[in-house]
């Protein structure tokens, strides 16, 4: 028989392999792991609702309650990775975190904003975003805080699309918190922004529009590298694209630009009647 970390570490390996389990399997895991979740690690826990966002799988209810259950009475166990995790797969699954728990969640990142890592602060602040109720205004700003002395650092640009992306969700207070970050980061971000997968550079792209943040330099950069992974999108985000682009100025977004994201959206329209 396996253990919870047993049962834990086969599902993320599966998930790793790029291998998804059958549904009987994701039953039956249910079910065991669940009359083993007093033994289960804070790490297992994680790893489990990480596996489960990766794949879109839902678990029963009863299932996410009892793995909140367990969170919630042991959260100062957890690390700030364990943290950013279940955050970010609560994030994916759409599942909504019961208030108290939520509340425990931003008390935490709170007192232990410091030890998060940058990565861990994306993950963080996304799942947040992805939750009914906003997150307080203080937490959000010690993890805003934290996020430049990690950029200050090191500059990831991936990280920072994330980050820019959950702030421009949560621009709220008269604080353009997103807009700050591409003023202060936005030469390393000109330097790199070539090397994002076309899902980030969308992401970057309306989020700048939204925030009515983009300069003309960053625009230009990131068109050409949206033009150059224009048939990795699907309708939804080439439209989300355009949206975005039409509220730009043409000064810095030219008509040629939406012409070609337009002409993507109907070859994809096109694929889709055939």
């Amino acid at each position: 028989k396996f253990s919870s970390e047993g049962m834990s570490n086969v599902l993320w390996s599966f998930i790793k392999l790029r291998w998804r389990p059958t549904e009987d399997f994701l039953l039956s895991f249910q079910k065991h792991f669940g009359a083993k979740l007093q033994k289960a690690s804070p790490q297992n826990v994680a790893n489990v609702v990480w596996s489960f966002a990766q794949i879109r799988y839902m678990p029963y209810e009863n299932v996410m309650e009892s793995l909140f259950e367990s969170v919630e009475k042991n959260l100062d166990t957890f690390s700030e990775q364990d943290v950013a995790t279940l955050l970010w797969g609560c994030g994916k699954l759409r599942y909504e975190i019961a208030p108290s728990v939520l509340r425990k969640f931003q008390v935490y990142c709170l007192k232990r904003a410091r030890h998060f890592s940058l990565h861990d602060i994306s993950l963080s602040l996304w799942g947040f975003t992805q939750q009914s109720v906003d997150i307080q205004p203080e937490v959000l700003q010690v993890m805003y805080e934290m996020s430049i002395k990690h950029l200050d650092a090191s500059f990831h640009t991936e990280a920072f699309v994330h980050l820019v992306w959950s702030l421009s969700v949560r621009n709220t207070n008269g604080l353009n918190r997103g807009a700050i970050l591409v003023g202060r980061y936005e030469k390393q971000l000109l330097e790199t922004v070539h090397t994002l997968s076309g899902y980030d550079a969308s992401k970057l792209f309306c989020s700048l529009a939204f925030l009515d943040c983009m300069t003309p330099d960053i625009c230009s950069k990131l068109m050409k590298t949206i033009e150059s992974r224009i048939h990795c999108y699907d309708e939804s985000q080439l439209q989300s694209i355009l949206n975005a682009a039409e509220t730009l100025e043409l000064t810095i977004c030219d008509h040629a630009f939406n012409q070609k994201v337009q002409v993507a959206i109907a070859k994809c329209n096109l694929k889709g009647t055939e």
